[in-house]
């Protein structure tokens, strides 16, 4: 329904807000970029104040127009491109980017207290934070498109787990005393329950890399089994993702860390460039055929960020 007939209608004003968000996304001028942002935000606003409405996806959708932000932000100053249209200094910029973040973050908390499970919200409270960890370790991140953001899971992996174990997420909290491959195989099954009840096939892909990022940064721990699953994963996002290639559709991506549309062939080449660089870390699913699945992987120098790796 048009927002011309019904000025108040939830779902047009946030695809309206949502529409904003990629103009912002996608615009190569900086200062253009922020007046889309502006306008998202302004329709975010208004659905506070006149719809009356608590819904997650709502909530989820706002928070994300700031951690786009934020992320379009920190791209802009690692490419140095048209810098100099911006008036603000890099060190006003950086400042910029945790506020857009923790403003986020805030969001994030918002939509798991409306939300019936919060597996989206925590989700993203979870990314969000870690990103903003992995900023504070290396202000070169912020420079140079040249520097990967490329840091072992010690540096991120107790933010995640803090978030997880306050919420005592399927028990987290107790996990050095649990059986791993029991809390693997709960998750396992939170995941194929959650991608049987989402048949929205712009969004399915994506939901299978929220699933390999949920094991490879965010688990306590990873095991052979854990890293097989995370490449099968990804390889069925890869498969899904090229049969909506054949019908010109879009996929709605958290790749780079933000919420947009991206074309089947970018989204692909996403994946494929995590896909390499787990098998650089820790070998092919061959390879892992070969080890004892509860083998525990320790951390070693090709250690990544899954979840913003093609920032």
């Amino acid at each position: 329904m048009p927002v011309s007939i019904a000025p108040k209608n939830v779902c047009a004003r946030s695809l309206r807000m949502m529409i904003y968000r990629n103009m912002a996304i996608e615009e190569p001028v900086y200062s253009i970029s922020q007046i889309h942002f502006e306008r998202a935000e302004e329709e975010a606003q208004f659905i506070e104040e006149q719809c009356n409405t608590l819904e997650e996806d709502f909530i989820c959708e706002y928070a994300v127009v700031m951690l786009s932000k934020a992320v379009y932000t920190l791209r802009r100053m690692r490419e140095c491109r048209d810098m100099g249209e911006i008036p603000t200094g890099k060190e006003q910029l950086k400042m910029q980017v945790y506020k857009y973040l923790e403003a986020a973050a805030g969001l994030f908390e918002k939509g798991i207290v409306v939300s019936t499970s919060g597996y989206r919200s925590i989700w993203l409270l979870v990314c969000t934070r870690m990103l903003s960890e992995i900023l504070k370790t290396n202000e070169r991140f912020f420079e140079s498109p040249k520097l990967p953001m490329q840091v072992s899971k010690k540096v991120f992996g107790q933010t995640a787990y803090d978030i997880l174990a306050s919420l005592n997420y399927y028990g987290w909290r107790d996990f050095e005393t649990t059986d791993l491959g029991f809390l693997e195989e709960i998750l396992f099954q939170s995941f194929e329950q959650y991608g049987g009840s989402v048949t929205l096939r712009a969004y399915r892909s994506t939901l299978y890399f929220c699933f390999a990022v949920m094991l490879w940064d965010v688990f306590p721990m990873r095991t052979v089994k854990g890293a097989k699953r995370v490449l099968k994963y990804l390889q069925e996002a890869i498969a899904m993702a090229r049969s909506l290639e054949e019908e010109n559709l879009y996929i709605y991506s958290y790749t780079r860390c933000l919420g947009e549309m991206l074309k089947p062939e970018i989204f692909i080449r996403h994946i494929e460039n995590a896909v390499q660089k787990i098998e650089a870390c820790v070998g092919t699913l061959e390879d892992l055929e070969k080890r004892e699945p509860s083998q525990m992987i320790e951390d070693n120098e090709n250690d990544f960020a899954l979840f913003c790796l093609n920032i």
